[in-house]
């Protein structure tokens, strides 16, 4: 896509110190010439307040005189101000608790996705106002939704004193000096002049890792919050890195597991145990309800009687409840001998109620990774692995 089809979509959180809008927007505008077609800050109603009075003012405040300064159209970067609020509406004052961090978390994350989710946005992430951990859920948001092209910036300013001063906004223009109040240890103030060649406001880009292309096409998973996304990545993450090798063996009644991080693994199963394992090898997915069992009871019968003769069974041997148990005896058996909680989630049979339909059985292992002997059996799919 054109550069010149992209918009840059500023986002920033911000708390009692909203000048640090203004001190982006100086960097970013000012310095480094970057156009900025949109602003959207994230805050409470006390962050709110403060934008209101200190930048706005009813066209009377400090982002305005900055606009007319640098001859720049204020309307243009007044900020679209969104109060975090709870799924009930309920708009916070301040984060001070675990469950205002989780409400936090969660409208920030899911702000930034709707931003992501348009291709023609470039977001520019400043993550150097509100409290500490608003900070971070953006920086976070930006880890797991960010693309190419999107960054995440901190404002560093010179001198020091007026780091967080209440009473700095931006470089001033046209001017050689600018007096601003210092706070005393006694908390009383004095006046202190700084030149204008001594002040600086330096925007650092910050590089981060982006996480959305773990999944594939970037469809995402259902989520209900911040800590259940960040754990369903984790997952995502821990396959790439820890992907064993399975190996289904029917006729040995054998599971043969190796990796990086484990010796070669051998784990025997009963019959009834590795036919249904087997099975969940080609399809890696279930779910356990009557109208499936009915559908694959002849598929697990045919399996079973080809290989183990010995023993007859009934297309009845297989319900919902035996199945449930198969899992039951399975999992234990994996658990016993695979000590690495990572590896153990990937092969292991996991489980996941479907509304009212019934329970889906998964194993989460890449199907590239998955190696059946015998040879597929009455599958068409061909993408796993023969041995």
């Amino acid at each position: 896509m054109n550069e010149k089809n992209y918009r840059n979509i500023l986002v920033a959180v911000s708390g009692l110190t909203p000048q640090i809008i203004t001190e982006t927007l100086y960097g970013l505008v000012v310095e480094k010439k970057r156009p900025i077609h949109k602003v959207h800050v994230i805050t409470t109603t006390t962050g709110k307040r403060k934008i209101d009075e200190l930048l706005l003012a009813n066209g009377r405040g400090k982002l305005y005189t900055f606009a007319d300064e640098y001859q720049l159209r204020a309307e243009d970067y007044v900020p679209d101000v969104h109060i975090i609020q709870d799924g009930n509406g309920r708009e916070l004052d301040d984060i001070r608790t675990e469950e205002d961090n989780q409400i936090a978390a969660d409208f920030i994350m899911n702000f930034v996705k709707k931003i992501a989710e348009d291709p023609t946005n470039r977001i520019i992430a400043s993550v150097a106002g509100g409290r500490k951990t608003m900070s971070v859920y953006l920086g976070y948001a930006m880890q797991l939704f960010g693309r190419p092209g999107d960054m995440i910036t901190h404002v560093l300013i010179q001198p020091d004193i007026l780091e967080s001063n209440p009473e700095f906004f931006y470089v001033p223009a046209n001017v050689s000096s600018l007096k601003i109040k210092k706070r005393k240890k006694d908390c009383t103030f004095e006046e202190i002049e700084c030149s204008i060649e001594t002040i600086s406001i330096d925007l650092a880009e910050i590089p981060f890792i982006r996480l959305r292309e773990i999944y594939p096409q970037n469809k995402w998973p259902e989520f209900s919050s911040f800590t259940d996304l960040v754990s369903l990545t984790q997952k995502e993450l821990d396959k790439a890195i820890f992907q064993p090798k399975l190996s289904i063996n029917l006729k040995e009644k054998e599971v043969v597991i190796e990796s990086k991080e484990e010796e070669s693994l051998e784990i025997k199963l009963k019959p009834q145990e590795i036919t249904f394992y087997y099975f969940m090898g080609q399809h890696r997915y279930f779910l356990n309800n009557e109208e499936q069992i009915k559908k694959y009871a002849g598929k697990f019968l045919e399996i079973y009687e080809k290989y183990f003769p010995q023993k007859k069974l009934k297309e009845s041997s297989f319900t919902k409840e035996k199945v449930q148990s198969l899992r039951c005896k399975i999992n234990k058996k994996l658990a016993t001998k695979i000590k690495d909680p990572r590896i153990l989630n990937l092969i292991q049979i996991n489980s996941k109620q479907k509304n009212n339909l019934g329970v889906i059985y998964s194993i989460a292992i890449d199907i590239d990774n998955i190696y059946l002997n015998p040879p597929l059996i009455n599958n068409s799919s061909s993408s796993n692995h023969q041995t």
